[in-house]
C-alpha cells in the first residue's frame, strides 16, 4: 500500500481513493464511510498479521441464493480501510507446517476478536488433524470479549489466555489439513496445519563400525581434443548409512516392534559415530546445551538428539551453536546431567528389505541401510585449505593408505579393433596416451582430520573437480650430480625419451633430498644419451648442486579427478575412519 493519509477530516463523513499493490498490479479503491472509524494511515502497522477469514454472505462465494461463505486472506487485495479488520474475529497466525515430528512440539496461536462492542462465542472448534494435535486450553463455547483475545478463567483486568497449539509423536504419520473454529457470527477461521511424524531410532550401532556413502552425480562429456567436460547435476550428495544392529531383551523386542509399523516411513538416524557429550548438566526447559562441538557435522536448521536411552531423550532442531555451546529452538522436557550423548541426527528412510540373523539366546543382529533426505550441506563446507596445492589446485601428498596389502592399479587406452577373422588384425586407437587409474587411500585418527577430508571430498564434488596426487614411488633415477645454474637432469635409460616425449601425465614431477627439501621441476625434452642413461632438460635451474646420493626420490605429479562419484567413508569410533577413492588420470 501507498504510505498516504487524509489529514484534517472534520465532517461526518469522507470519501478518497486509495492505491492497494498486490506484486506488480495496483488496484484503485474507493472508501467512503464515517469518521469514527479508524483512519486508513492508522492500520499500517497490520501488515505483519496474516491468516485467514471467512465471512457469511448471501449467496455464498460468487454470489447466488443459499447463503453460504466467503474466504478472504487478511491484507490481501480485498483489504478496504478497515473494511476488513474490524467487527471480525481473526487467527493472527501463519499457516503451521511443522514439518518433521519426532517429539512433542508446542507452538503458540493467537486469536483476536476486532468487534469493538460485541462479545463473541467459539460455537465449535472441528480438528482435522485428529490424534496427536490439539489445543488444549479451548472448550467451546467459550467467549472473547471486544477487541481482546481468549481470557483467563475468572479474569477482571482482561489477561489474555496463550493457547498452546500442541503436535506429538502419536497420530497419523503424515497430516496436511485444517483446524476450523465456528463462532457465533457465523465467522469460520481456518487454521492450514501440516507435518511428518518422525520415529527415531534409538538404537546404537554395533561396535561404533557405520559405512557412510556419499554419492555425488556428474554427467561426463568426453572430448579427446580437450579436456573433458563434467556437469554436476546434484547440488549436494545423495547419502546412506550402513551399519549392524545387535539388539536383546527389550531393545529387541522394541525393534521388532519399530519394524513392522515403521519399515515404510522416515526415522530420525542419530550419527552415533559424531557424537559429542554435554559438558554441563541441563535443567527442564533448557535451550541451551553446553558441549564441545568443534569438528562435528553439526548444521543450523538439523536435528540434535540428547539421549540417555531409548525411553528418555529429546529431538530439537539447532537454532545456533558455538565452540562451547548448542542453542536448540525448543525447550527440553527434561532435565539432563553432564556427559549426557549428544547426537547430531537426519532425517532417513530404511531401504528395504531389512535382513537379520537370531542367535539361541534371545539376540538378533539386523542389517540396516538408511537413505538420507535432507542432507542439506551449507556450501562453506566445502574446502581444501588443510592441504597442500599446486598450480591453484590441491595437491594431495600426504601419506597414501592402501586397502590390504597392495594397491591396484590400471592402464587403460581405448583400442579400436579390424578383424575379419580370416586375414590380418588391424588395430588403432585415437588416444593419444592411456590413462592410468589407482587409489588415495586416507587415515583419520581424529575428529580434525575427518573434518578435513569431509570437507575436501565435497570440495571435489565427486568427479567434477581436478588435483594433484604424487605417484608415491621411484619414476626416475638421477645417476649425474644436479649442478648449480642449469637445467640438466641425466637419468636412468628407462625409454622415456622414445616412449613419454616429455607428455603429461609423466612431465611433472617432484624431486626429494635427503634433507627432505623438495623442488617441482616440470620436463621440457629429453635426449638419449647412451643405452643407460638419458638428459632431461626441465623448466627451472638448480638452486643448489645436489649429487645423485642426495636425491631420495624422483616422483611423477599427476593431475587426476575420481573415478567415481560415491564415495565410501568407514567410521570406525568418533574421528576414525578410512576413505579409499579410485583416481584416473586427467586425459
Amino acid at each position: 500500500m501507498v504510505d498516504t493519509e487524509v489529514p484534517g477530516i472534520v465532517d461526518a463523513s469522507f470519501s478518497a481513493t486509495v492505491f492497494a499493490f498486490n506484486g506488480r498490479n495496483s488496484k484503485a479503491y474507493s472508501i467512503n464511510r464515517d469518521t469514527h472509524k479508524p483512519a486508513f494511515s492508522g492500520l499500517r502497522a497490520l501488515a505483519e498479521a496474516t491468516g485467514y477469514v471467512a465471512n457469511p454472505v448471501a449467496g455464498g462465494v460468487g454470489g447466488g441464493g443459499g447463503g453460504g461463505t466467503e474466504f478472504k486472506a487478511l491484507l490481501s487485495d480485498t483489504f478496504n480501510g478497515g473494511e476488513t479488520w474490524f467487527e471480525h474475529v481473526h487467527v493472527l497466525s501463519r499457516e503451521y507446517a511443522f514439518g518433521n515430528i519426532l517429539a512433542t512440539i508446542t507452538s503458540s496461536i493467537h486469536f483476536h476478536n476486532a468487534y469493538r462492542r460485541q462479545t463473541v462465542s467459539l460455537v465449535t472448534f472441528t480438528n482435522n488433524a485428529g490424534v496427536g494435535l490439539d489445543i488444549p486450553q479451548v472448550t467451546p463455547p467459550d467467549l472473547i470479549p471486544p477487541s481482546s483475545s481468549f481470557l483467563k478463567t475468572g479474569s477482571t483486568v482482561l489477561a489474555p489466555l496463550g493457547l498452546d497449539l500442541v503436535v506429538t509423536t502419536e497420530g497419523a504419520p503424515h497430516f496436511d489439513t485444517t483446524l476450523d473454529f465456528l463462532f457465533d457470527t457465523g465467522a469460520l477461521l481456518i487454521v492450514p496445519v501440516s507435518g511428518d511424524r518422525i520415529a527415531l531410532f534409538p538404537i546404537e550401532f554395533e561396535g561404533d563400525s557405520v559405512d557412510e556413502r556419499l554419492i555425488w552425480g556428474t554427467d561426463v562429456i568426453p572430448n579427446m581434443e580437450g579436456p573433458t567436460q563434467r556437469i554436476m547435476y546434484r547440488k549436494n550428495p545423495r547419502q546412506v548409512f550402513e551399519a549392524e544392529a545387535i539388539t536383546e531383551g527389550r531393545q529387541r523386542r522394541e525393534l521388532q516392534n519399530l519394524l513392522m509399523a515403521w519399515q515404510g516411513r522416515s526415522f530420525g538416524v542419530p550419527l552415533w559415530h559424531d557424537r559429542m557429550l554435554s559438558t554441563a548438566a541441563v535443567i527442564l526447559g533448557a535451550t541451551t546445551i553446553p558441549a564441545v562441538t568443534d569438528f562435528v557435522d553439526l548444521r543450523v536448521g538439523g536435528l540434535l538428539t540428547v539421549f540417555t536411552d531409548s525411553r528418555t531423550f529429546d529431538v530439537v532442531a539447532v537454532d545456533s551453536f558455538s565452540p562451547t555451546s548448542i542453542i536448540v529452538s525448543t525447550p527440553l522436557s527434561r532435565a539432563y546431567a553432564a556427559g549426557t550423548i549428544l547426537l547430531p541426527t537426519r532425517i532417513g528412510r530404511l531401504v528395504p528389505n531389512v535382513s537379520g540373523r537370531r542367535y539361541p539366546v534371545n539376540a538378533e543382529s539386523h542389517s540396516l541401510r538408511f537413505a538420507i533426505d535432507d542432507n542439506d550441506v551449507p556450501a562453506a563446507f566445502a574446502s581444501a585449505a588443510a592441504f597442500s596445492s599446486f598450480g591453484g589446485k590441491p595437491l594431495l601428498d600426504d601419506r597414501n593408505m592402501i586397502d590390504g596389502t597392495s594397491m591396484g592399479t590400471q592402464s587403460e587406452m581405448r583400442v579400436h579393433v579390424i578383424d575379419n577373422e580370416s586375414g590380418t588384425v588391424y588395430q588403432t586407437s585415437d588416444w593419444p596416451v592411456a590413462q592410468r587409474l589407482h587409489s588415495k587411500g586416507f587415515k583419520a585418527n581424529t575428529r580434525q582430520r575427518l573434518y578435513q577430508v569431509r570437507q575436501l571430498l565435497h570440495y571435489l564434488r565427486g568427479r567434477q573437480r581436478t588435483f594433484w596426487i604424487p605417484t608415491f614411488i621411484e619414476d626416475l633415477l638421477v645417476t649425474q650430480t644436479l649442478t648449480s645454474g642449469t637445467a640438466l637432469m641425466d637419468v636412468e635409460n628407462v625409454g622415456y625419451t622414445r616412449f613419454v616425449q616429455s607428455r603429461q601425465p609423466r612431465a611433472t614431477f617432484r624431486i626429494t633430498f635427503t634433507d627432505a627439501s623438495t623442488l617441482t621441476r616440470t620436463v621440457l625434452s629429453s635426449v638419449e644419451l647412451s643405452a643407460t642413461e638419458e638428459r632431461l632438460t626441465v623448466d627451472a635451474n638448480w638452486p643448489s648442486t645436489k649429487t645423485a646420493a642426495q636425491v631420495t626420490r624422483v616422483e611423477f605429479l599427476e593431475e587426476v579427478r575420481l573415478d567415481s562419484d560415491e564415495v565410501v567413508i568407514r567410521h570406525r569410533g568418533i574421528g576414525r575412519a578410512r576413505i579409499f577413492v579410485p583416481v584416473r588420470v586427467e586425459p
